[in-house]
């Protein structure tokens, strides 16, 4: 037991010394998608104005699931929830890149 907390210990001390790319792809692996940054593109602008607030309802809703999942202690729904958020707000962000651009 204590050669594996000692792994762990190890392990996150890599990761904390690690330093995060600021590169918007990297952070949102959907923009890295060629076909959906032309997708997004190829819409109106009150469309993608229109898609993305319903992304970041959707991504809080989602949010607000998953806490209320957790607290009732399903940890598997509430990863659901969660996973559903993130790619909710990452397809928001990516619609706001095209609208940027």
């Amino acid at each position: 037991m204590r050669l594996a907390n000692r792994y762990l210990d190890l392990m996150n001390t890599e990761i904390q010394d690690t330093p995060r790319s600021n590169r918007a792809d990297v952070r949102n692996p959907l923009l890295a998608i060629p076909e959906v940054r032309e997708q997004f593109e190829q819409l109106p602008p009150e469309a993608r104005k229109a898609l993305e607030a319903v992304l970041r309802s959707l991504s809080k809703n989602f949010r607000v699931r998953a806490e209320k999942a957790w607290k009732t202690r399903k940890p598997p729904l509430a990863q659901y929830w969660a996973v559903n958020a993130v790619n909710a707000r990452h397809l928001a962000l990516a619609v706001r890149k095209a609208t940027k651009d």
